[in-house]
Parts: structure tokens; C-alpha cells; sequence
């Protein structure tokens, strides 16, 4: 008849799947909240005088956005 076929196929284990599915809803909301930083960044256009107060709240909302790893970031930096 034909209609048994051998396929080979990749399997994992349960626990596996869950946690990269689990790690890759965290990197999805990551790049989100990563990207409404970076759309603010292109949208802000700061008058004059007030241009270091909008660098400012910008530069605090993007070490907001990456958490304690910006910290670590700035201090290797710096030493």
C-alpha cells in the first residue's frame, strides 16, 4: 500500500521546550521595552536650553530599561 513512511524527527524533553519558550517571551519583552526606549530617543527633539534635562531622563529611562546590567556596564566602563 505505500503509506508507512521512516521519518527521523528531533524530539526534546519537555522541561527543554519550556524553558527556552519561557526565555524567549522574556527577550521578546525585552526587545519591546528596549524599542519604545530607542522610538523615544528618535522622537524627542529637546529645545535649547533644556537638552542635557531630556539626555538625562532619556539616559535614566534606558538604564531603567536594562535593568542591573546597565549598572555593571557603566561601572566596568569607568574603571
Amino acid at each position: 500500500m505505500g503509506v508507512c513512511k521512516d521519518r527521523k524527527v528531533t524530539l526534546v524533553y519537555e522541561e527543554e521546550y519550556a524553558e527556552l519558550t519561557a526565555e524567549l517571551a522574556r527577550a521578546r519583552q525585552e526587545t519591546e521595552v528596549l524599542r519604545n526606549v530607542l522610538r523615544q530617543i528618535v522622537k524627542t527633539t529637546p529645545r535649547n536650553a533644556e537638552w542635557e534635562r531630556s539626555y538625562r531622563a532619556l539616559q535614566a529611562r534606558a538604564q531603567q530599561a536594562l535593568g542591573k546590567d546597565a549598572l555593571e556596564t557603566v561601572s566596568e566602563a569607568a574603571a
